[in-house]
C-alpha cells in the first residue's frame, strides 16, 4: 500500500504525512503493532511495491509506503514523522541520520544502485545517440528532478556538466521535486526529454511507453541508495522482520530485475 505523493507536497510537510497515515488506516496502537511505515525514494517505489506484494502474501503484517524526495523525507524525518523505515536514494541522508543517532545502530545498508537514463516519447529524438538529442531544436524543455532533494537530479546535473551542454541548455531545464515529477512533466508532454531512473523504463511488470538511453556510468556519480531502520521502529516485530526480508538474497535479485544493481558497499 503506498500513499499518494502529490498529497506530501502540498501544504505542510509533516501535517500531510500524519494526515495521509491515517488515511490508510494508522489509528489504533493494536494497529500500528501489525504495520510497517516505510518512507521510500521515489525512485524506488515501482520496485517497492512489487516486493511488498511478496511479503505480504505470506506475512500477517501490513507496509504502508510513503513516497517522496530523498531530501524531502528526511527533512521530515527530522521533523517528527512517524516512518519507521527510510529507504534512500543516497547515503549522505542515512549517514546524516546515523551520526544523529536516530536509526537503529548498524542498520544502514547499501539495497541499490540506481542507474539513470534518457527518457522521450518520441524515438526520433533519441536516434542519433545521446548528445545530439539536446541539439534538436525540437527539444524545448529538459525535465529533472530537484538537485537539492533528489540524488537522480543531481546526477543529471553530472551528466549535463560533463557533456559540456550548460549552454545549450540554458532556460530549457525544468525541475521537478522528484524524478515522478520529471517523469510526468515528459510523459504530458510538457517537456520533450527528461532523466530518469533506469529503473522506471526497464521494469518488466508495467512497462513505461517511449524510449530510452541509458546514460553512460562515466558520466555521473553513482547512485547508491541505503536504508535505514529508525529508533523509533526499535523492538516492533513487524518491522524487524520486514527489515530482514529486504536484505535477503531473494529480495536482491528482484532488486536487480528491476534495472538496478546490487552489491556490497566496496563494489
Amino acid at each position: 500500500m503506498h500513499c499518494d505523493a502529490n498529497m506530501l507536497i502540498r501544504g505542510r510537510p509533516l501535517e500531510c504525512v500524519v494526515a495521509c497515515l491515517l488515511i490508510l488506516g494508522l489509528k489504533t496502537p493494536s494497529a500500528v503493532a501489525e504495520q510497517v511505515i516505510a518512507a521510500v525514494a521515489t525512485n524506488f517505489i515501482p520496485t517497492f511495491n512489487e516486493l511488498v506484494q511478496v511479503y505480504e502474501s505470506s506475512s500477517p503484517y501490513e507496509v504502508i509506503a510513503v513516497p517522496g524526495s530523498t531530501g524531502r523525507i528526511y527533512a521530515q524525518i527530522k521533523n517528527g514523522a512517524p516512518f519507521e523505515i527510510f529507504l534512500s536514494a543516497d547515503t549522505v541522508r542515512p549517514k546524516l541520520l546515523e551520526a544523529e543517532n536516530a536509526i537503529v545502530p548498524n542498520s544502514r545498508f547499501l539495497y541499490a544502485k540506481g542507474r539513470l537514463a534518457l527518457w522521450a516519447l518520441d524515438e526520433e529524438l533519441l536516434s542519433k545517440g545521446l548528445r545530439k538529442a539536446f541539439e534538436t531544436r525540437r527539444v524545448q524543455r529538459v525535465a529533472i528532478a530537484n538537485p537539492a532533494l533528489a540524488p537522480y537530479g543531481s546526477a543529471a546535473i553530472e551528466v549535463i556538466r560533463n557533456l559540456g551542454l550548460e549552454g545549450r541548455l540554458e532556460g530549457k531545464i525544468i525541475f521537478g521535486d522528484s524524478v515522478g515529477q520529471s517523469y510526468a512533466h515528459v510523459a504530458t508532454g510538457n517537456a520533450e526529454l527528461g532523466f530518469v531512473p533506469l529503473s522506471y523504463v526497464k521494469n518488466s511488470m508495467h512497462p513505461m511507453k517511449g524510449f530510452h538511453l541509458e546514460i553512460p556510468q562515466h558520466l555521473y556519480t553513482p547512485v547508491r541508495q541505503e536504508a535505514v531502520l529508525l529508533r523509533k521502529a526499535s523492538g516492533n516485530p513487524a518491522v524487524e522482520t520486514f527489515y530482514e526480508f529486504l536484505q535477503s538474497s531473494d529480495v536482491r535479485t528482484m532488486i536487480e530485475e528491476f534495472g538496478y544493481k546490487t552489491m556490497c558497499p566496496d563494489d
